[in-house]
């Protein structure tokens, strides 16, 4: 139906040509065209990571401490702070970090009292 919309004189004088999916490719009902072009261009990743910048350097969000650069007492263990998805369930890896994280902050109390 789009495809029809914008095919209109008036707007079609408007708009430059389709991008995406593209002329060829069929809208009517019973057409696979269109499925087909949604199949071969959708992509996903369930357990995005490495979102986060990491290390010492100024556009860092997270210092190797896990740290939140700006703000004091906030740490971030989620699967943005890890540099690539590993082949495992984030899960688990967020838990670990989450546990190391709170080790260290346990150790780091418990010396400056």
């Amino acid at each position: 139906m789009p495809q029809e919309i914008f095919a209109q004189t008036e707007l079609a004088d408007i708009l430059g040509d389709e991008v995406w999916p593209g002329s060829e490719v069929g809208t009517r009902v019973g057409s696979n065209t269109l499925d087909d072009a949604i199949c071969k261009q959708a992509r996903t990743i369930f357990h995005p990571a490495g979102t986060c910048r990491m290390g010492d350097s100024p556009s860092a969000l997270i210092d190797e401490k896990l740290r939140f650069n700006g703000i004091d007492g906030l740490k971030v263990t989620d699967c943005s702070i890890m540099p690539a998805l590993f082949s495992c369930n984030t899960n688990v890896s967020t838990l670990i970090s989450a546990g190391r994280a709170a080790i260290s902050s346990f150790r780091n109390k418990q010396a400056s009292a």
